[in-house]
């Protein structure tokens, strides 16, 4: 909306002399909009289908309307998977619910009312494409095509068993753990994370321990030769100095409070090249140039249709040197860790 109305303002400029007149509402035109991240590991499936609005008056008022957001009952939804040869082999309908019990709609400008969402129930086949049709009461149809990602499969750490150390032999030298994992010929980009899993208690009430974590993303990324290793595997380096700075930049420092380190997770997310392009492309603007458009792989509407997996390890260890190092070394020694 806004990347639109700027464009007729400048019109108006342009051609101010002509008109005294201006209406900035252009004739209602329904524009469906599509978000749906089919997931494998999964045999149940969300898809979100609205509609973009525009009408005379304040955006803001109309957002609060559900009738403004969500097509009626009438509109129809399903899913078509075809295999290798583009034959049709597969079928399901998205059933549409009204307020699903356990997903609630964050709270914003939009209605959080009325929050409608489409389910489907089916699980995937690796070796089909799956094509999402959206039919509207007016017999209009949005379409979109994805193929399905695979599961992530672990090199290193090879085992939940593996201790991971990040302090080199040698004090004061730089040490680099490599994540490893099998490239997907489905994926296109991939993420890497790390969920840091720790306990921690006032020292004036020992007895009332709460578990907690937080969990740290790399940025997306789309493999050049410098991630390929191994002929079919994907490396991601994780220096010292940044493991011991995701923490730090994680906890707050807090000399009434005790820590205990309990178990990290390797993160692996994979996705469809979709994703990555609707990720990438409408991320916000770092400069004073405005974009002119924004991703969309739906067909007759916008939105995104693709496809997308995670995987890794969790409950992996540190290892002692890791964990004193944690407890007094010189990134995290004020966090009070431990043993």
């Amino acid at each position: 909306m806004r990347k639109s109305l700027l464009g007729i303002l400048a019109a108006l400029f342009i051609f101010s002399s002509c008109s005294e007149d201006v209406d900035l509402t252009a004739p209602y035109k329904d524009i469906t909009v599509v978000y749906g991240l089919l997931n494998a590991q999964q045999d149940t499936h969300w898809v979100r289908i609205q509609k973009a609005f525009l009408g005379d008056g304040d955006a803001l008022l109309y957002s609060l309307i559900p009738d403004s957001l969500y097509y009626p009952a009438t509109l129809d939804a399903y899913v078509l998977g075809y295999n290798s040869s583009g034959t049709q082999v597969d079928s399901f309908h998205l059933e549409r619910l009204l307020n699903p019990i356990g997903i609630d709609k964050d709270t914003g400008v939009f209605a959080a009312f009325n929050n409608v969402l489409y389910r489907g129930i089916r699980t995937l086949n690796l070796n089909y494409t799956y094509k999402i049709v959206v039919v509207k009461p007016n017999g209009s149809q949005s379409t979109s095509t994805t193929e399905i990602v695979d599961d992530v499969i672990m090199a290193y750490p090879p085992t939940v068993g593996t201790q991971l150390n990040w302090e080199p032999p040698t004090p004061g030298m730089d040490k680099v753990i490599t994540v490893r994992w099998v490239s997907d010929a489905k994926s296109y980009a991939y993420q890497l994370g790390i969920r840091f899993h720790y306990e921690e208690w006032n020292f004036a009430t020992p007895g009332n321990v709460k578990d907690t974590s937080f969990t740290y993303y790399f940025p997306m990324f789309k493999p050049t030769n410098d991630e390929i290793c191994n002929l079919n595997q994907l490396c991601y380096d994780i220096p010292k100095q940044t493991f011991y700075g995701m923490i730090v930049n994680n906890i707050d420092e807090d000399s009434d409070l005790r820590r205990r380190f309990i178990s990290l997770d390797i993160l692996v997310l994979q996705a469809t090249e979709e994703f990555y392009n609707y990720i990438t492309i409408n991320a916000p603007s770092l400069s004073y140039v405005q974009k002119v458009s924004a991703y969309t792989n739906i067909e007759n509407g916008l939105g995104i249709w693709g496809s997308r997996t995670t995987g890794g390890l969790n409950g992996l260890n540190l290892n002692t040197q890791c964990q004193d190092s944690l407890q007094q070394g010189q990134y995290t020694w004020q966090l009070n860790f431990v043993p």
